[in-house]
């Protein structure tokens, strides 16, 4: 099920998993409620979470180590030259969101660097486009985008290109999960 962080569609989602009797469930958002949680456990329905959600002493969590990939991104475009950086972040009150902001601004803090600017948009292409609009018109623009997931760096190369901003030439973006549609970006 997509509930595309609504609420309302969630509750949808799990009442329908309920009187389908699934046997499992993997919830990949950010939103799940504990009472969404709650009533999946009451039923007995063993339940993995995807680096968020309430604690549970039935539920299991996994976590993504995003750290370790944003190490070498910032590696790779500190040996480009870089260390001017900005960051473009989903939405703060998304929990994985924050923990990829907190990443990231963790990790350019370990090499020295500052971001030069650090913006949230939606976790969607349109967001991030929006949010890159708003970055290009700022006097220092930085030469390196840390973006919080893949959607917002196609949304941000995006907007660039209609700033006549080339990437990678004058500007390098970086995304952060490895989506199948990333490679259809220009560049990929």
């Amino acid at each position: 099920y997509n509930t595309e962080l609504d609420p309302e569609r969630m509750d949808n989602a799990v009442n329908k998993m309920l009187r389908e009797n699934v046997r499992g469930v993997a919830v990949m958002t950010s939103t799940i409620e504990e009472a969404q949680l709650g009533a999946l456990l009451r039923h007995d329905i063993p339940v993995v979470l995807l680096s968020m959600g309430p604690e549970h002493p039935s539920a299991r969590k996994i976590e993504i180590d995003f750290a370790t990939g944003i190490v070498e991104a910032i590696d790779h475009l500190t040996a480009l030259g870089h260390n001017s950086f900005g960051v473009i972040a989903e939405p703060v009150r998304m929990g994985p969101a924050v923990t990829t902001r907190d990443v990231l601004l963790r990790c350019l803090a370990k090499k020295g660097l500052r971001p030069a600017c650090v913006t949230d948009s939606s976790h969607q292409v349109d967001g991030a486009s929006a949010a890159m609009h708003f970055l290009v018109r700022q006097p220092h623009l930085p030469t390196a985008l840390l973006c919080g997931n893949d959607l917002i760096a196609i949304g941000a190369i995006s907007a660039l290109q209609e700033a006549n901003i080339r990437v990678p030439e004058d500007m390098s973006v970086v995304g952060i999960d490895d989506i199948a549609f990333a490679s259809l970006a220009c560049p990929p």
